[in-house]
């Protein structure tokens, strides 16, 4: 029996193999838009992915399944949004001057959020049954 891993996390990442863990091992990494199978013997199995800059939730992933990898883009957007958000302040709250009270508050938001959300979140695997992926590839066909 085997689990197979699907990459698909687009532009974001791209140039990072992501680590795939099995029951806190490191076991592989794999390329975006790749494909990698892992053997296994057991029928559940907790599966987390993630690089260093985050992860994604420990999920219980039944034998014989596709796992998808893909990238949550709601984090990245946050996380763009606040230095935008520090800079329409100082242009435009506070008179055309650099700030360093709003420059220190944005910061401070992009690490705070950074440790509360993005850091297990990073990553969203989806799973599905093998058998279920191959007749919907056939019902194409």
């Amino acid at each position: 029996m085997a689990i197979k891993f699907h990459r698909k996390t687009g532009f974001i990442g791209i140039l990072v193999k992501i680590n795939i863990y099995i029951d806190g091992k490191k076991i592989a990494k794999i390329c975006n838009e790749d494909y990698t199978t892992i053997e296994n013997t057991k029928e559940v199995n907790s599966v987390r992915v993630g690089t260093i800059g985050g992860y994604s939730k420990v999920t219980n992933i039944p034998d014989n399944s596709l796992v998808t990898i893909t990238t949550n883009k709601k984090c990245y957007y946050v996380l763009i949004s606040i230095p935008l958000i520090q800079i329409f302040l100082s242009n435009n709250v506070f008179n055309n001057q650099y700030n360093r009270l709003t420059s220190v508050v944005a910061i401070l938001a992009i690490i705070i959020f950074y440790f509360a959300y993005v850091k297990d979140n990073s990553y969203k695997l989806t799973v599905f049954s093998i058998e279920d992926e191959e007749k919907q590839e056939n019902k194409y066909q």
